[in-house]
């Protein structure tokens, strides 16, 4: 993916239980920025954290899966800004 570009299969992956992750390198490491989208236009951000290994990392997804359940236990999903770049 290049700046503009938009994510492909190689770049977005379905975690669990409804937590997926955005894969992006940045210099000589490789990223992960986990969201879960909850419905409509929202995207809700949980978690970021650098790939150190091969493989799942699986406390990092268990994080993100935390994160995501706070999230609709404790948070009113009601939208109330949104952000658009389209002309």
């Amino acid at each position: 993916m290049e700046k503009g570009g938009v994510p492909d299969g190689d770049h977005v992956k379905s975690l669990r239980d409804g937590v997926s992750e955005l894969r992006l390198a940045v210099g000589d490491r490789s990223w992960r920025i986990t969201f879960w989208k909850p419905g409509g236009p929202a995207i809700v951000l949980l978690t970021v954290f650098a790939k150190t290994r091969n493989g799942p990392q699986h406390d990092d997804v268990n994080r993100a899966v935390r994160a995501k359940r706070v999230c609709q236990a404790e948070h009113d999903m009601t939208v109330t800004h949104v952000f658009d770049r389209r002309p």
